[in-house]
């Protein structure tokens, strides 16, 4: 908006109306605007509304928005001279199959410098004809002319291939490469198949979809899938969750997430109506070869929050769903009244009315909750996600058990949920993958990346489970260049089982994506070194979601910077981490680079690992209490060779051009001998 206009819109005297004030401050200001959501979308062929003018001379017009974000004008423009109350009825013009879900009221300059107060009231919308079928046209549109088809027919052959303990997603013998954001555009779709991309996805959601019960014109969507396909590329579909208004209009009593557009996803009515919708979705689809993947989420960007990572308190601890589930695990696990009040010490709760404690410190600072009933609710915020989708997945594997189910978990900070979970849910999950695949807002440089997709490789090692990172090279850099798509990219493919990058290719970055897929798809059929001849470094991803800490990134930056170290000597790491201490037995050697709380069982299991020839460097502060704040006995740190607690943090990427101060280059010397004393590195050199 110019600085010579304001506006502003309040509720009006009436129930229902409005005020719209403005300010044009000089004859170069042409009009201002105001949006007003609909409380549901729909497809309608009138517009009525009651007008008060102000008796400046300047115009009012009436805009509505489609689903796809076009905005339609409607009808001609209403006069503000008059004072008193008119009514104005429009005819819905535009595309009027398309489904309006906001309106914009514009008032036009025409009476100079000027300021005014026009009131509106009474907006009524009128539904489509009986019988009319809208189509999806605001989601989909018509397949183009001239698209570059293939001269013969893709099989679209899928195969799942271990190589070393990844499991690796080949498309006809291509290894996966994808981007998100499809186009049916000519120039698109050829840049996109030269650069070697052979899989494209397309990030749909409910709301969009079925903005109101039954809504849907498979044809235009299947008429997509097959021109794709007739392209050269495989699709996947991220069917996000997001409730329509008519689906939450149902659960009133369901708080919606920051933000609205979600409730909790675990709701009844939600299961029962999204389950028919994904169902329907997948019965259309399915028989296109070129699908290869139904994408499933707890929410999106709508359970980004729910952890509480940084003291906050998510809506969804209200949702008496979430209260029942969260009652009924309190009953399995502590059984009685007299069970709970003894864990949780106090005589105030009840099985029937248990409820999440509030967050115990300030505002995104650091801080530790010891309370038994903190790490109740710590629990199942971590199964949130399984408990979320595993009901999605299967509504897919029912449907087509051929087709690969896609779960994304959440925003890229480490202390969210549990990842390592995955690795007991092979029968309904196929490809896990970590959103973005940033650890932090603020630090994206390629070793962070690493480190992130290297530990959700720790939560698929050995299965059958796909690591499928997204890579978003741009959200912290600003426009990402040609240059980093290649080297940031391929970075992570070592630890995966197929690329996708984050998102919307433009025309200059296409070399990048190419040099990129190239070396990705090279690594991701090349073997690792065997497991003994790789470091295991530890990640309490326990401690990480536990300890509520979204200021400051120790426990991470720990990890980063140990990742730095392995990577500048030349040495292969993997990360175990409590949900998987069991693969301890594979390794030689172990790295604790954080850790001052831990559970005690993890303390254990480094002392056997010790006690049976393994070898450990760790930092000095390293196991000095569990999760509840008491004492451990970590005795087998006498064994273990030590470094300065700090050490690996310092050592953290903030910015990739960061030179090494004394204490680093310390630090990888010890390191470097530690290896070398470990049989990991040459003695010389």
């Amino acid at each position: 908006m110019r600085r010579d206009t304001a506006v502003a819109v309040r509720p009006g005297t009436e129930a229902g109306g409005v005020e719209i004030e403005y300010l044009f401050g000089s004859t170069k200001a042409t009009q201002v605007h105001v949006d007003l959501p609909l409380s549901m979308a729909g497809v309608f062929s009138s517009v009525s509304f009651e007008l008060q003018g102000d008796g400046t001379g300047n115009q009012i017009e009436l805009w509505l928005n489609g689903m796809a974000g076009k905005w339609y004008r409607q009808g001609d423009s209403a006069a503000l001279g008059a004072t008193a109350w008119s009514t104005v009825r429009r005819e819905v013009a535009g595309t009027p199959t398309d489904i309006a879900a906001r309106a914009r009221f514009v008032v036009v300059q025409k009476a100079g410098a000027s300021k005014g107060v026009v009131r509106l009231r009474r907006l009524v919308f009128a539904g489509a004809p009986t019988g009319a079928v809208p189509v999806l046209g605001h989601v989909f549109g018509e397949v183009p002319e001239g698209l570059p088809y293939l001269d013969a027919a893709k099989p679209f052959r899928v195969e799942r291939r271990r190589v070393d303990d990844r499991a690796v997603v080949l498309i006809d013998g291509d290894p996966l490469f994808c981007v998100l954001d499809a186009h049916l555009d000519k120039a698109f779709l050829e840049s996109a198949r030269q650069a070697g991309v052979n899989t494209l996805a397309l990030d749909l959601y409910w709301r969009d979809l079925e903005p109101r019960p039954g809504y849907g014109d498979w044809d235009r969507l299947e008429a997509q899938i097959k021109a794709y396909g007739r392209c050269g590329f495989a699709l996947i579909f991220l069917v996000n969750i997001h409730q329509p208004a008519w689906v939450m209009r149902e659960v009133p009593d369901e708080p919606t997430a920051h933000g609205g557009g979600c409730v909790y996803p675990n709701a009844a009515v939600v299961r029962d109506h999204f389950s028919r919708f994904l169902r329907q979705f997948v019965k259309r689809t399915l028989g296109h070869p070129n699908v290869l993947a139904y994408g499933l989420s707890a929410g999106g960007e709508a359970d980004g929050d729910f952890p509480e990572v940084n003291g906050d308190v998510h809506p969804w601890r209200r949702s008496p769903t979430l209260l029942d589930d969260f009652r009924e695990g309190l009953r399995r696990k502590y059984q009685t009244d007299a069970g709970l009040r003894a864990a949780w010490e106090t005589v105030d709760v009840s099985l029937s009315a248990a409820v999440p404690v509030a967050p115990l410190g300030p505002y995104n600072q650091t801080w530790r909750d010891m309370r038994p009933a903190a790490h109740d609710w710590r629990e199942y915020v971590d199964r949130f996600w399984i408990d979320a989708v595993e009901w999605q997945a299967r509504v897919v594997k029912k449907a087509a058990p051929a087709k690969l189910t896609l779960v994304r978990l959440s925003w890229p900070v480490f202390q969210t949920f549990n990842p390592f979970l995955a690795r007991r849910e092979s029968e309904w999950l196929d490809m896990l993958q970590v959103k973005d695949a940033v650890p932090t807002w603020e630090q994206a440089t390629p070793i962070y990346l690493r480190s992130r997709v290297a530990m959700f490789l720790a939560s698929t090692r050995g299965t059958d489970i796909v690591n499928f990172p997204e890579i978003d090279v741009g959200h912290n850099r600003g426009a990402a260049t040609s240059a980093d798509i290649a080297r940031f990219l391929p970075a992570v493919a070592e630890f995966s089982g197929g690329v996708w990058y984050y998102r919307d290719v433009k025309p200059d970055q296409w070399s990048g994506v190419a040099e990129a897929a190239r070396q990705v798809k090279s690594t991701l059929l090349r073997a690792r070194p065997e497991a003994g001849r790789r470091v295991a470094v530890f990640y309490g991803e326990r401690y990480a979601n536990w300890v509520q800490n979204h200021s400051e990134y120790d426990n991470e930056d720990s990890l980063a910077g140990t990742v730095r170290v392995l990577d500048s000597l030349g040495v292969p790491f993997d990360i175990v981490s409590e949900d998987c201490l069991e693969d301890l037995a594979r390794y030689r050697v172990l790295i604790v680079p954080n850790g001052m709380y831990m559970l005690d069982d993890v303390a254990r299991r480094i002392g056997l690992f010790l006690n049976q020839g393994g070898r450990v460097l760790a930092v000095e502060d390293v196991a000095e209490f569990d999760l509840r704040g008491r004492q451990l006995d970590a005795a087998w740190k006498v064994k273990a060779t030590l470094l300065p607690s700090d050490a690996f943090r310092r050592l953290r990427p903030k910015e990739e051009g960061i030179t090494l101060g004394d204490a680093g280059r310390a630090t990888v010397e010890k390191v470097k001998e530690f290896l070398k004393a470990a049989g990991m590195l040459p003695a010389q050199g």
